[in-house]
């Protein structure tokens, strides 16, 4: 781009025809930098399909799969929000509690599976022992 101006210094010069002479010097055109705006766009395509991965993960945790849970919360734990949408540390949250909610629940079943068998599961069993003193 090329910029006519005149001096503000000196006094106005003339021509030999009376005319005011202009100055005159190139400015380079500022360039939209591509590089930045394609980080940039990446940047953002990345947040997104973390949020939706981070949030397809939960909601598969509620299809009896409470595991991925756990996956979920171990995956996205470390996203901070300036790298990363907030929902993540959201959905990270929530999945560590629905994680510890199944553990709880499994071990819990478990407990009381192994200590009450005997009075519910010998009819279901094929094998079951015929009494406690064989044991």
């Amino acid at each position: 781009m090329i910029v006519y101006y005149y001096r503000r210094t000196d006094p106005m010069p003339m021509s030999y025809d009376s005319i005011p002479i202009l100055y005159c010097r190139t400015v380079p055109v500022p360039q939209p930098d591509n590089t930045i705006m394609a980080s940039e766009a990446a940047a953002v395509e990345l947040r997104d399909r973390e949020l939706r991965d981070c949030r397809m993960i939960f909601i598969a945790g509620f299809f009896g799969l409470p595991w991925l849970w756990f996956v979920n919360w171990y995956q996205y734990r470390a996203s901070s929000p300036p790298q990363s949408d907030p929902m993540v540390q959201v959905y990270a949250r929530r999945s560590l509690a629905g994680s510890m909610v199944g553990l709880v629940s499994f071990l819990s079943y478990f407990v009381m599976a192994q200590l009450t068998w005997r009075s519910w599961a010998t009819g279901m069993m094929v094998n079951a022992p015929p009494d406690e003193a064989d044991f």
